[in-house]
């Protein structure tokens, strides 16, 4: 009889614990997301993961703050332009945006009030980009996501994309 349990029991057991793994996994949407705050930057984001974003400022003086989750780099960018008007600003995303590699898609959005273009690009690494320009002011946001598996559709992505505020 004992027998007949292990071999019937615990088989079942441990796919039913296997089962609520994976259905737990897949109900809670993946990552824990913490929104995080940067008072210099005057924007709220939701990161998947932490609230403990690495950052580091480029030669060009944009600002980054930066997170990775299961091979995808989620990050958001910022930097104070000189006075410019919006087709100037256009013309200045598209050279930033053509100078990190090979522009596959480009479209204009307008999210939460701000206006800006938005592009996927394949970077020379192997690697694809999608970067969200926004313009607040004087003040441009990048959104991007960089990975060899990109799920612009996915929640996660979704979730990232649609969190951003500036403040």
């Amino acid at each position: 009889m004992k027998n007949l349990l292990q071999r019937t029991w615990l088989p079942l057991a441990k796919l039913c614990l296997v089962l609520m793994a994976i259905f737990s996994t897949a109900a809670c949407g993946g990552p824990t997301f913490i929104e995080y705050t940067h008072d210099g930057g005057r924007f709220s984001v939701m990161l998947p993961g932490t609230d403990n974003p690495e950052g580091s400022t480029s030669p060009s003086g944009t600002k980054t703050m930066s997170v990775v989750w299961k091979g995808v780099g989620y990050l958001v960018g910022w930097k104070d332009l000189p006075e410019m008007s919006e087709q100037e600003f256009m013309e200045w995303v598209d050279q930033d945006a053509g100078s990190t590699g090979t522009v596959l898609r480009r479209a204009e959005v307008s999210f939460n009030g701000m206006n800006g273009l938005e592009f996927e690009i394949q970077r020379p690494q192997g690697k694809r980009a999608f970067v969200r320009y926004l313009r607040a002011g004087n003040r441009v946001y990048l959104l991007m996501l960089v990975g060899d598996h990109l799920d612009l559709s996915g929640p996660t992505a979704q979730k990232f994309l649609t969190s951003f505020k500036a403040l």
